[in-house]
């Protein structure tokens, strides 16, 4: 099944149960929302999911590619990722919103 809507950035589940657990928020074609963590299906509150929906609205995503980076430098990077149980690029993508959003 195809998702309406995917969000741009990762969100960390907001049950303390799930603390830590990071992922993007999806819409499916039934019009439920839900947490996609790798390649697992999350239920999440739907009022917090439509919230992150509409501030994001429906932007696109773009490509950034990165050259020239020390291969112990990548290593490292996605094995910090794997971890967390997301993509080397999801990780990339978080440090960017992150660093964008500080004051």
């Amino acid at each position: 099944m195809k998702d309406k809507w995917k969000s741009i950035g990762l969100y960390e589940h907001p049950a303390k149960h799930h603390a830590g657990t990071y992922g993007n928020v999806a819409l499916s074609s039934a019009g439920v929302y839900y947490l996609r963590v790798g390649s697992v299906a999350m239920s999440c509150p739907q009022e917090w999911a439509a919230k992150i929906h509409k501030e994001e609205g429906d932007e696109k995503k773009s490509a950034i590619i990165l050259r020239n980076v020390p291969e112990s430098v990548r290593n490292k990077i996605k094995a910090k990722a794997a971890l967390q149980g997301i993509s080397m690029q999801d990780l990339i993508l978080n440090l960017i919103i992150d660093y964008i959003n500080k004051p």
